[in-house]
């Protein structure tokens, strides 16, 4: 069924609103997001803007939602460019993890929004509309992990470690000093040591040797354009 002209306005108005709270979120971090200077920046009354969105906290629940998305959708790259199981399940979690790495004000949102107090000051829509997106995620990667041959551990087990590698070593990563923490490079080399042992800690029987890992490190950081998620306006020449 085909968005009528009225829904139409304002799903264009809404993603309008949240490409300028990203804005936001990218040059002064999600905490300094306020609805007055948001309608300002956004080129609507406080009312208006209080139309769309009830409160701060469902702005940044669009926002991540949104985020999760878009995530989704590069992620299923990996599916698309590689066959090999093992390539794939690699492949999502180092792009997973270059993801954070781009995209800091995305990992810091998505991460406010973990907890589950957040959800409580959220409109019903905003979590039921969140909770689909999860899940269509989690079946994406619960899919990718059953694929994976030579392993006894639950594909639903998999995954959850397999977020939570990612989300912790993230965390790690932003935890120390860097000159340059979007350094794509150097967040690759720090990652590698421990995606090894995430793979040994769970049996996978992936290849030994270091091919398979310096192909995909090659791969995204030649095609950034692809998954990068970029502001309207801006290039991938942002990110290192």
């Amino acid at each position: 069924m085909q968005p009528s002209g009225k829904q139409q306005k304002t799903r264009v108005r809404e993603e309008a609103i949240l490409e300028k709270a990203r804005e936001i979120a990218i040059s002064e971090g999600i905490g300094a997001l306020k609805m007055p200077e948001l309608a300002k920046l956004s080129h609507v009354s406080v009312g208006t803007l209080y139309r769309h969105f009830e409160s701060k906290q469902d702005v940044i629940a669009a926002l991540a939602s949104q985020a999760l998305d878009i995530r989704h959708q590069k992620l299923k790259l990996v599916i698309d460019q590689f066959q090999e199981p093992e390539m794939r399940c690699l492949g999502v979690i180092m792009l997973d993890f270059l993801f954070n790495i781009a995209h800091p004000d995305v990992f810091q949102i998505e991460m406010q929004c973990a907890s589950p107090s957040f959800w409580q000051e959220t409109h019903n829509i905003r979590r039921h509309n969140h909770q689909i997106v999860a899940s269509d995620l989690s079946s994406f990667l619960e899919k990718l992990c059953s694929e994976i041959s030579g392993t006894t551990t639950d594909p639903k087990h998999l995954t959850t470690g397999l977020w939570a590698f990612v989300s912790g070593i993230s965390l790690v990563w932003y935890g120390m000093p860097h000159d340059q923490p979007d350094n794509l490079e150097d967040a690759l080399a720090f990652l590698r040591p421990h995606l090894m042992n995430f793979i040994k800690g769970y049996g996978l029987q992936f290849s030994s040797t270091p091919q398979p890992l310096n192909q995909l490190e090659k791969h995204f950081l030649a095609t950034k354009s692809q998954w990068l998620w970029t502001l309207k306006g801006t290039t991938t020449n942002d990110v290192h």
